[in-house]
């Protein structure tokens, strides 16, 4: 399997990697992020609005994590945060950075951190991470790999 690194900036939360191209970013250790569309299979139509759920990411704790934790207290907003997911070149050597997310208007819907239980740690095992959602106004989607194919929803414009 390809190796794989993904990356997070989050305006006014400065993170800890020590990736030298990505100074004031987070490591981040998982990603998921669900949009929906209600749709009736029998009726063959839609039932309401796509829904986008929030983007979470998984990460260490880090220096970000008070700013993170403080942002979702007091309701603050986070001007953008943006994702880098980079991988192996296929069949060229060195690394990629071939898919971008970037989202603006930014909330911290949810933080919930957490250590591995006694057993469950290993050598290899963080022990001490955080998953961390955010709600957002706009995202835009860019591939980078072989041209770039970007796309954006705003929901301010959601014809756009």
């Amino acid at each position: 399997m390809a190796n794989m690194k993904i990356f997070v900036k989050i305006d006014g939360c400065p993170g800890s990697t020590l990736d030298g191209k990505h100074k004031d970013w987070c490591d981040v250790r998982g990603f998921a992020h669900e949009l929906q569309y209600p749709f009736d299979m029998r009726e063959n139509k839609g039932r309401g609005e796509p829904v986008h759920g929030a983007l979470s990411i998984t990460k260490e704790i880090d220096k970000a994590s008070p700013k993170l934790y403080e942002a979702l207290a007091k309701k603050k907003k986070i001007k953008d945060v943006q994702l880098e997911f980079w991988r192996d070149k296929p069949g060229e050597g060195g690394s990629e950075c071939y898919f971008k997310i970037k989202i603006e208007d930014c909330r911290v819907v949810f933080a919930k951190p957490y250590t591995p239980k006694p057993g469950e740690q290993d050598a290899t095992t963080p022990p001490h991470m955080e998953d961390i959602g955010f709600a957002y106004r706009k995202i835009d989607w860019t591939f980078d790999s072989g041209g770039q194919v970007p796309t954006t929803f705003d929901f301010s414009d959601p014809t756009k």
